[in-house]
């Protein structure tokens, strides 16, 4: 099986392998078998039922327990992004100190 995103080495592979339950792993799905591998539909399920990724398709990222044993934990919070209340704060406070501001103003935001 094979994840290809913004975090993949044999290390994560190994170490999921220590820490999950190894008959939990016999029960994964393969990958697609394609020479560049993809996640498929079954794999991608399984590997969130086993809480081990998180995200959206195309945009998958390693769960905060995965982070935690590879010590990834700043990287984790990195992926999540900024919340929309965090996002709509900063605008808010941007235009009351400025009156307006531009588009890509306040898309640098």
């Amino acid at each position: 099986m094979a994840i290809h995103g913004r975090i993949l080495d044999v290390k994560y592979t190994q170490i999921l392998m220590k820490l999950s339950q190894p008959e939990s792993f016999a029960s994964c799905p393969a990958g697609s078998g394609a020479e560049t591998p993809e996640l498929t539909p079954a794999a991608s399920k399984w590997l969130k039922a086993e809480k081990l990724r998180e995200g959206r398709a195309a945009n998958y990222y390693i769960s905060a327990k995965v982070a935690e044993w590879t010590g990834q934990k700043a990287r984790y919070i990195g992926n999540l992004g900024l919340d929309d209340d965090y996002c709509q704060r900063l605008i808010t406070e941007y235009l009351q100190k400025y009156a307006k501001g531009s588009r890509k103003e306040l898309d640098d935001i």
